[in-house]
């Protein structure tokens, strides 16, 4: 009796996360328009874990004039622990090079001291 229990419990516990986890995937959804800063969207060709139409949609429904998408051919879900961790971590200290840091031209590039007009 109580093993049966505890599969409707478990299963009523998974339907609140699925149901929870919606509700987050659709809030982000409907933000997305609001996003203005610069946004770097970093993607693994080989995720089995998110839709690969998700960060072109991403890239395509945020309000930044200062965007790019970035795929990791040979990386899964994980970038940051997988085989291009060291290739992203350059690609993050380059976009973060390219940005200005004191509230002035956001096109400024701030590690040689000059503008560069074309966002990274």
């Amino acid at each position: 009796m109580i093993d049966k229990e505890m599969e409707v419990l478990k299963s009523q516990q998974s339907m609140n996360a699925i149901n929870g986890l919606n509700e987050l995937i659709k809030e982000v959804k409907e933000g997305l328009p609001s996003i203005q800063p610069p946004t770097f969207v970093i993607q693994g060709r080989q995720d089995q874990v998110i839709d690969m139409n998700n960060p072109t949609m991403i890239l395509n429904q945020i309000s930044s004039n200062q965007k790019k998408l970035k795929w990791y051919e040979k990386s899964g879900h994980l970038i940051t622990i997988g085989k291009e961790r060291n290739r992203l971590e350059e690609d993050v200290r380059a976009c973060l090079r390219t940005l200005s840091w004191d509230g002035g031209d956001e096109n400024a590039d701030i590690s040689k001291g000059k503008e560069q007009r074309i966002w990274w």
